[in-house]
């Protein structure tokens, strides 16, 4: 039975949780606004958001709740796309702690822009209007046993290398020596064009991916607080292809690729913060 969302205000949606409906899909310029069979959880179904100006922040907090409505069996496995509306260098979870107390407060206050921490490991990256963000989140039972983290890896990004092969970019796995480094992230020609992070939790596991996809030398000059390096250890879809690449075009792509490798049904979805309200906010710095 289809029940259209007519008569339900955000509001009551955020206070009472999703309704069980399948709406039509409808793009209202920003992103996809289907709330598409999320009352039941099916192994074949996937959901997929994409968000265009999106607070990193919001959406890492949005996260931590989708992944325990994943893990619990609420809500199927998320796709979720976006690109920041605001720049903000996103951390690792415990990259600030890993600093020595001067050396935090001193890059602390030089940074001009919020520092966001993620729940996946890894260092420090820019989210802004250049690059595309991918979350992939499923249950831990998506596994029937004992996992490597590299099959985890591999598994969770294989849309990824998908949809940059339907482009004839072939690309490994690897890690550049100073940018945010870090085995599994997927290089062309032996720069980075994909960062990858992991996080495991009891219930679910969460893959965290940035692509650079119309990333310039302005990105490395942002990035020069923390890596004065990354110039000549990145590259993009664009300096790739030579041309520039539309966001979302990009993000259908990647969402028909997952589809086509996990074999599944995507549904496009927009979801509200039905119970993020409460979850603190880990910004770690702020513009000055």
């Amino acid at each position: 039975m289809k029940t259209s969302l007519a008569g339900y205000s955000e509001k009551e949606i955020c206070r009472t949780g999703p309704p069980d409906v399948v709406d039509e899909l409808t793009d209202g310029g920003g992103g996809f606004l289907l709330v598409a069979g999320m009352g039941e959880v099916r192994p074949s179904t996937w959901v997929a958001r994409y968000q265009k100006g999106a607070d990193s922040s919001q959406v890492f907090r949005e996260q931590a709740v989708l992944g325990q409505w994943v893990g619990q069996g609420r809500v199927p496995p998320i796709l979720d796309l976006w690109v920041a509306g605001t720049e903000c260098f996103v951390v690792g979870r415990s990259y600030l702690e890993r600093m020595t107390e001067a050396r935090r407060s001193r890059l602390l206050r030089d940074v001009r822009i919020p520092v966001v921490t993620r729940i996946s490991g890894g260092e420090a990256i820019l989210h802004d209007a250049t690059c595309l963000n991918l979350a992939v989140v499923v249950p831990r039972s998506f596994w029937s046993g004992p996992v490597r983290t590299d099959t985890m890896f591999r598994t969770l990004s294989a849309g990824l290398v998908q949809t940059l092969s339907d482009h004839g970019i072939s690309c490994r796995r690897g890690k550049v020596k100073r940018f945010c480094p870090g085995p599994h992230d997927l290089l062309v020609g032996g720069k980075k064009l994909v960062g990858l992070a992991l996080a495991c939790r009891r219930l679910y596991c969460m893959l965290h991916a940035t692509v650079f996809v119309n990333t310039d030398r302005g990105y490395a000059e942002s990035m020069a607080v923390f890596c004065r390096s990354v110039a000549e250890e990145i590259t993009s879809l664009q300096a790739l292809a030579g041309r520039y690449v539309s966001m979302e075009i990009l993000a259908e792509e990647l969402i028909s690729g997952y589809s086509r490798v996990l074999g599944a049904k995507v549904e496009r979805a927009r979801f509200f913060p039905w119970e993020c309200q409460g979850i603190p906010d880990r910004t770690e710095g702020r513009r000055k």
